[in-house]
């Protein structure tokens, strides 16, 4: 009801009725509050009071309709709207349950679609009821032309938004023309099942129909659509779908769009996601032209398994219901109040003490009973009684029980830790018993020495061990493993160095009598390093008679012998070398180069057998020169001990004649030559008796 400003007023001209302006712009009440210290009802003011007495008042600028049918359009049309102005339009149909109101768009100009579906500017904001407080659908912008957008229920509010022009939108569109129609073929159904049908089924159904069924479940269910018939005028080449089923999982002609479905398309079954879905359905074909029946439908609403999908608020234990779930907390555990599904632990000690005779202590979902010291849990772990601690074993070593506890004891050569339960063991070696090397054991420790020597228990010293390690620079010998006594008294150690004149290469056998065991207690190490290869630090582990392999062959001059042994038992050892030069045969066919002795400028190895070819492979004459030459000398001319044997002849050896055999320093500075086709043969040998420095000689090519 509406009152005058002074209606309850004693005496006229008083007002009793002021309107409350402060905190409030009068903007938002309204266009214009005052006017010359008259009030003024907004635009919002006189829609309502249109609506309020359903006044069916309205044009370009808005207004309230009160109509089944009837069309209107954007101010100016088709000439563009003025900007920076609302315009409201609310539409009534006046009918009950069942109705539904359709606007169909004839032309559609307004504001701009940026593409992402959000409206920029101007914008046709559409509601489904009487205020701008109703139920929001959709806003539509842009140059397409929109579908028709049917809601149900007997109102639509419709307002256009409009901005000032701005350099960012110079343009401003010609604005909309809109028809609407009411149909009475709609309906709400809240039934758990039901079925519906297009109007006149199973005859042909009329055009220029629209029609919504929305369907709405309580709360735990969704909804199974299973279309029986389905049959609509079939699809136009130019128009698309003239008739059609739209299916929206929702509450609103804009929820989730599940497919447009027209001629014998049947959607067949659909299964909504929530507790709601609305099918609708609209015919624009003239009547005369199809002869579709339309379709029948039915729907009945499936339990949704929360439990199952996770979509329940249980946290620990959960029961699925009809239509809803219930929720459990395992034992232990109890509901919050006022917090439905959520557990907390529940505090078992608060009671009785748990039933423990002594102590209770609470845990996430359980409890458990302890007792002091010196007790243990009997009757189901809730009653303590006097134990003997040692039968739980609880010392590393010893235990000494007694009444109400108990004593832990180390056994020699360990002390106690700090937790009186378990031992360390003692370092003997910190007070220095060895001579040389401590070793510390679990409970003692053991004395040894180093390499090459032995312990003495009867005077606590080491002693050299005879025939243990030593170096060797022989061009052959033997090494042999001590004799050692039965037992150990620690591991033994010997280590022997074979080092030999360069560019000499070894071969090395050895024999061991005892066998493999898996800890390679006893074993031979030998190392050196391989003058071939970039990993050059090589070394050669024996364990036992397994790991035998005969001569091996070693490209080293310095290498070394590691004899460790563990047990005296079957630890005998024996080694044999063999040396030989690695540069003592060659063949040379360069321009120049050059020839020498092992070893030099050192003495030559004994017992050594060379051999250099000089080849003229130029085409000019080779001259070889000797600048040092010193080997042994024998008291007679032949040269029998060691010797220089020289030969020439030609590549194909047709022709040989021999040079000499060279000894003591008689070649001097003796020069020989070698034409283009001819090759030098140089032989040297030597004994095992006498070594002097060798020679060094150079040839290069000359002119003839």
């Amino acid at each position: 009801m509406h009152y005058g400003s002074d209606f309850f007023a004693k005496r006229g001209g008083v007002d009793t009725i002021v309107p409350k302006l402060r905190g409030i712009k009068k903007e938002e009440l309204g266009k214009q509050y005052y006017s010359r210290y008259t009030f003024a009802l907004s635009n919002q003011d006189v829609i309502q009071t249109n609506l309020m007495y359903r006044c069916n008042i309205f044009n370009e600028n808005g207004g309230t309709i009160f109509a089944k049918s009837g069309s209107f359009h954007s101010p100016n049309y088709p000439l563009p709207y003025s900007v920076s102005r609302d315009r409201v339009w609310i539409i009534t149909n006046g009918q009950s349950n069942g109705s539904s109101i359709t606007l169909s768009f004839d032309d559609f100009s307004v504001g701009k679609n940026d593409g992402t579906g959000i409206c920029k500017n101007d914008y046709l904001d559409i509601r489904n009821g009487k205020g701008f407080l109703s139920q929001y659908l959709t806003q539509l912008c842009g140059n397409e032309k929109p579908d028709p957008v049917t809601v149900l229920g007997e109102s639509i509010y419709i307002r256009l938004h409009s901005q000032l022009l701005n350099h960012k939108s110079p343009e401003v569109k010609k604005g909309f023309s809109v028809r609407f129609k009411t149909d009475e073929c709609s309906k709400e159904m809240t039934s758990m099942q039901d079925s519906f049908s297009t109007p006149n089924f199973p005859a042909r159904y009329n055009s220029n129909t629209d029609c919504v069924w929305q369907i709405q479940v309580p709360k735990g269910y969704r909804i199974n659509i299973t279309f029986k018939t389905f049959h609509l005028q079939g699809v136009d080449n130019k128009k698309g779908c003239l008739d059609y089923v739209d299916l929206r999982d929702g509450d609103s002609p804009f929820s989730t769009f599940l497919g447009r479905f027209c001629g014998d398309n049947n959607p067949g079954v659909v299964t909504s996601t929530s507790i709601s879905f609305r099918v609708i359905f609209h015919s624009s074909s003239p009547h005369n032209e199809t002869s579709a029946v339309g379709f029948s439908a039915s729907y009945e609403t499936v339990d949704i398994d929360e439990c199952a999908e996770k979509l329940s608020e249980c946290e620990q234990a959960c029961i699925n219901t009809k239509g809803g779930y219930l929720c459990g907390c395992r034992a232990g555990y109890s509901f919050i109040y006022g917090l439905y599904g959520t557990c907390v632990d529940k505090n078992e000690c608060e009671e009785n003490n748990g039933g423990c005779s002594h102590d209770c202590e609470n845990t996430d979902g359980s409890f458990y009973c302890t007792c002091p010291e010196g007790h243990y849990l009997v009757q189901y772990g809730k009653v303590c009684t006097d134990i003997d601690e040692c039968a739980l074993k609880p010392c590393a070593h010893a235990c000494k029980n007694y009444v109400g506890g108990f004593e832990c004891l180390c056994n020699e050569g360990y002390e106690m830790n700090d937790d009186k339960r378990t031992c360390r063991d003692i370092n003997e070696c910190l007070s220095s018993p060895c001579p040389q090397t401590c070793i510390n054991t679990e409970g003692s420790f053991k004395c040894s020495c180093n390499s090459g020597s032995i312990l003495d228990k009867n005077t606590n010293s080491c002693k050299v061990l005879p025939s243990c390690g030593g170096i060797l620079s022989e061009s052959s010998g033997e090494v042999s493993s001590p004799l050692l006594p039965r037992p150990l008294p620690h591991d033994i150690e010997c280590s022997w160095n074979i080092l030999v004149p360069r560019a000499t290469h070894m071969n090395i056998d050895v024999m061991v009598a005892w066998r493999r065991d898996e800890e390679c207690s006893n074993h031979i190490l030998i190392r050196y390093t391989d003058d071939t290869s970039d990993d050059n630090e090589k070394t050669v582990k024996i364990c036992g008679r397994e790991d035998l392999v005969g001569n091996r062959a070693i490209r080293s001059n310095d290498v070394w012998i590691e004899y460790h042994i563990e047990t005296a038992r079957k630890s005998e050892m024996s080694l044999r070398y063999t040396t030989k030069d690695s540069q003592c045969k060659k063949t040379l066919t360069g321009a120049t180069g050059t020839i020498k002795t092992p070893g030099f400028p050192f003495k030559y190895p004994a017992n050594t057998r060379c051999e250099w070819r000089i080849k003229n492979t130029v085409n000019r004459r080779l001259r070889l020169k000797f600048d040092i030459f010193d080997i042994e000398t024998s008291e007679e001319s032949s040269c029998k001990y060691d010797y220089l044997d020289i030969t020439l002849r030609t590549s194909d050896r047709r022709y040989s004649r021999n040079m000499g055999k060279f000894c003591g320093s008689t070649l001097g500075r003796r020069v020989f030559r070698i034409d283009p086709g001819r090759e030098l043969i140089l032989v040297f040998k030597s004994d095992s008796t006498i070594h002097r420095d060798g020679f060094h000689a150079e040839f290069k090519m000359v002119r003839n």
